[in-house]
């Protein structure tokens, strides 16, 4: 039937389509720009810092506005300005504070492989605009720069070395004589990365732009500018200062500052409490000169969270003398009473910042932790990042319990062990009251006991095989908020160990001063240290050529000379080739190898710090890859095992041996159910899942396709092959038609027999089901990997009267198969399928060596809980848990 709109038609449709743009056309024509300008920019000072960081703040516009987020730009003059970042916003909820903040400190982006490589624009700028995008890889637009910001240059290795360019860089005096430095230049593309930081005391220009859903950049804020300043540092937090008295030893342990990017040294102070009005005057003056006495200066070259906060003065002869930090004052212990102590943070440009007082507190060497014998090692079984740091006998900790009965009476205790490489774990021994006893042979982390009914408190005591003079003692008291017994702290042979942590430092040859590596409850008993390989080289770049478009940087880097034992600096142009690797290799291993001590502190001045862990001589620790992981050598004995067997079984499936396999119902229906379908004159329907071609069920599933498209060209029937996932579309067009190659059927190939529908879950599934009704299907096969849309196309299908096939192994799935489906291949059937169909050797060899495999793991289960209820565990422990 023939169509004819005429004039009245297309009058009708003119009409509708105005109505449908008329809403957006006055919309568009309704929405004042000036309503989208971003009101209350506020650009201030980041305070405490180096001088390197500024605050915006501003008042984000209402949700009605529909915004999805506020970009910053940032420039050192009004008339151009870059893109830095962007704040994204729900465009749901919106912003519910009053204000937005956007920090512009530390070290940030500023330039990489991603940014465009010309200057652009930013999207609705005029021809005359001043917003523009990232700063461009162009040496033009971005040398200049390089003066306005400090700037972190990372480059890879092989660049460093071998793309660098020899220039000299003249600088004129104001006398007749001129400077001449060596520098390396290098191309743009040499860099991975330039970070930048801002400049103390230069101004910066800030703007914000507010973007709605429909991706409109709206008119910028009013530009605004400030100058970051290098403030004094931050008021430190908490001081505990506390004197040992048998030992004459002052121990202090403070707070690390968040931000200190630029302090020097943390300084000590006496102050006699007579002095506190005169010392706090002094402060709020600024007077350089106070009652307070300096103790104590710990320099630091690269100060952070991680850098030591402890100390000791050993004040026996009543003399503190430090030469070199002018330090020459006397302080007796029995003065001690009459002082506060007080420590600061002192920054480069000689700012200084005090904490509070703090009185001493007094306590023996009896009320400080023990260093345990510790070790370092480079941790086997690696690819040579790691070293293990262990120490101390192993640890059972009971972590809670739980009732197993309305009576009360059955308590299930869950426990967790904490031990090392060097002490391992065999039988654990609880006994609790009444002297009742429970041998733990294999460490499961729990244990099922019986109590007396309504028990308050359960006192466990526990014990190790193998370990003499070593108890561990924990309680459980009743707490009527959970209702169940938990457990107060761990004793262990009379000390509360997790009162206390253990701190990991290190130091490589490069580094100036230890560092905490990290920080461990006083349970733990081992730690495996990262240490990252160094592929980079960092360096500051402050100059450039635009006419040889090369970025001149120091051709200097830091590495060790092992044979004087100290660091030096080498220029790479003064270097040979077998002189640049010597170094290169000398660089690695100063900066990968590590020296370790320990500390064991409650966090409040109770410490004890341990030697530097040397080994026959050797201080420091370098981490060496492995070939093997020992530890997975029975999965390698057990891959080598499945290998022979799959080679020896095709080998012999390939003589002529026919394998038994076991009937599977729904394999053995699918000639019946073709046949139907090629009966009733209908087509089939053949779904492949829902995954890509990585998956495994995807690809059995087109195995099997190949057979059921094979016997249905021998019929002449119809097949539909619907498809979600475009990569399995070639894939599954060829498997069809080689099929009907196969069956001597090509003419009968319909490329639009296999389909693409959609790749969103349920409307692909709504396709599905229209072609069932559409087409009236006689026989449909699910076969493959399926999700939530599995009990919709099944229901469908059943519906129609279908004959209906399916396998997965896809376990959430399976029960909605099983009742909708007339068969269902379970998990491992729907692999098992192509081999029992085709009876192809590779198939089936590999089939049966699955299969005798499964019998090795059967009887070493089986052989593995005989060995353990004889108490035997040599077995399961052998094997990898993974």
């Amino acid at each position: 039937m023939t169509l004819n709109y005429g004039k009245t038609g297309l009058i009708l449709l003119f009409v509708v389509v105005c109505l449908m743009i008329s809403p957006n056309l006055s919309h568009a024509e309704n929405l004042k720009t000036d309503e989208y300008i971003v009101q209350g920019l506020r650009v201030e000072d980041v305070k405490f810092d180096d001088g390197t960081g500024l605050k915006l703040t501003w008042e984000p516009l209402p949700k009605e506005k529909r915004i999805i987020e506020y970009r910053v730009y940032r420039g050192v003059s009004a008339d151009t300005l870059f893109y830095i970042g962007r704040i994204d916003v729900n465009v749901k909820t919106g912003v519910s504070s009053a204000t937005m903040s956007y920090f512009d400190k530390d070290w940030n982006f500023f330039v990489d492989l991603t940014s465009p490589s010309k200057l652009r624009r930013e999207k609705g700028q005029p021809k005359d605009g001043v917003l523009f995008r990232k700063i461009p890889r162009d040496i033009n637009v971005l040398g200049p720069e390089l003066e306005n910001y400090t700037v972190l240059s990372i480059i890879p290795e092989k660049d460093f070395y071998y793309k660098k360019r020899k220039n000299e860089h003249i600088v004129e005096n104001d006398t007749t004589t001129a400077d001449t430095t060596i520098y390396s230049g290098l191309k743009l593309r040499n860099f991975s990365t330039l970070l930048k930081k801002l400049i103390p005391e230069k101004e910066y220009f800030y703007t914000v732009v507010a973007v709605n859903e429909a991706r409109r950049y709206f008119p910028q804020a009013e530009i605004v500018s400030a100058q970051p300043f290098n403030d004094a540092p931050e008021k430190p937090k908490k001081l505990y200062p506390v004197f040992v008295e048998d030992l004459n030893q002052l121990n202090f342990e403070w707070t690390n500052p968040q931000k200190s990017s630029d302090l020097g040294c943390f300084c000590l102070y006496k102050l006699k409490k007579s002095d506190l009005g005169k010392f706090q005057k002094a402060v709020e003056n600024d007077e350089e000169d106070n009652p307070a006495k300096l103790i104590l200066v710990q320099n630091t070259t690269s100060p952070n969270s991680a850098t030591e906060n402890y100390a000791s003065i050993n004040i026996a002869d009543g003399k503190i003398v430090n030469e070199d930090f002018g330090i020459d004052t006397t302080l007796k212990p029995s003065e001690l009473d009459d002082y506060y102590f007080l420590y600061s943070f002192v920054d480069y440009p000689n700012q200084e910042t005090y904490s509070d007082v703090y009185e001493i507190e007094y306590c023996t060497s009896n009320d400080l932790p023990t260093v345990p014998q510790f070790a370092a090692i480079d941790r086997i079984d690696d690819k040579g990042d790691y070293n293990t740091i262990f120490w101390g006998k192993p640890v059972v900790h009971i972590t809670g319990s739980i009732y197993l009965n309305d009576a009360k009476t059955k308590l299930q205790v869950n426990y967790e062990t904490f031990t090392n490489k060097a002490n391992k774990i065999e039988n654990i021994y609880f006994e609790w009251a009444d002297n009742e006893k429970h041998n733990e042979f294999f460490n499961d982390g729990k244990i099922v006991i019986s109590i007396p009914k309504n028990l308050e408190e359960l006192n466990f005591k526990i014990t190790l095989k193998g370990y003499e003079d070593y108890e561990i003692e924990q309680q459980l008291i009743y707490n009527e908020t959970t209702r169940s017994l938990k457990p107060n702290g761990i004793i262990v042979n009379g000390e509360e160990i997790d009162k206390f942590n253990y701190a990991i430092y290190k130091k490589n040859f490069l580094d100036g001063e230890f560092e905490i590596a990290k920080k461990l409850s006083g349970l733990q008993r081992e730690y495996d240290d990262k240490i990252k390989y160094e592929k980079d080289h960092y360096k500051v770049p402050k100059i450039f050529d635009a006419d040889k478009k090369l970025i001149y940087i120091s051709p200097t880097f830091e590495t060790y000379d092992f044979e004087g034992d100290s660091s030096l600096v080498v220029n790479l142009f003064e270097l040979e080739k077998d002189e640049l690797k010597k170094y290169d290799k000398a660089r690695h291993i100063a900066k990968r190898s590590y020296q370790y001590k320990m500390v064991v502190t409650d966090g409040k001045g109770h410490f004890i710090e341990s030697l530097v862990f040397e080994d026959d001589g050797v201080k420091y620790f370098f981490p060496k890859p492995n070939w093997v992981k020992r530890n997975m050598i029975p999965a390698l004995i057990s891959a080598l095992i499945f290998g022979a067997l799959v080679f020896f079984l095709i080998l012999k499936a390939k003589n002529g041996h026919d394998f038994y396999v076991r009937p599977i119902a729904g394999i053995e229906e699918i000639d019946n159910a073709i046949g139907r379908a090629t009966e009733m004159g209908k087509p089939i329907l053949f779904v492949p899942g829902f995954t890509s071609i990585s998956d495994v069920a995807t690809l059995a599933s087109l195995a099997i396709l190949g057979r059921v498209a094979k016997k249905a060209a021998e019929y002449d029937t119809k097949i539909l092959v619907p498809i979600g996932v475009p990569i399995v579309l070639p894939i599954a067009q060829e498997v069809v038609k080689e099929a009907h190659f196969e069956a001597g059927r090509p003419d009968t190939y319909d490329k639009n027999s296999v389909f693409f529908i959609t790749t969103s879950q349920f409307a692909y599934v709504a396709g599905i089901n229209g072609v069932m009704i559409r087409e009236k299907v006689a026989t449909n096969f699910f076969m493959g990997m399926f999700f939530a849309e599995a009990l919709i196309m099944a229901e469908t299908g059943a519906s129609t009267g279908a004959i209906q096939i399916a396998g997965t192994d896809a376990i959430t799935q399976l029960p909605f198969f099983i009742t909708t489906c007339d068969y269902t291949l379970i998990g491992e059937e729907l692999y098992a399928a192509s081999a029992y169909l085709a009876r192809e050797p590779y198939q089936m060899g590999t089939l049966k060596a699955v299969d005798y495999f499964k019998l090795l793991i059967i009887i070493s289960v089986v052989m593995g809980t005989l060995l353990s209820t004889l108490h035997l565990t040599f077995f399961i422990n052998a094997l990898p848990e993974k």
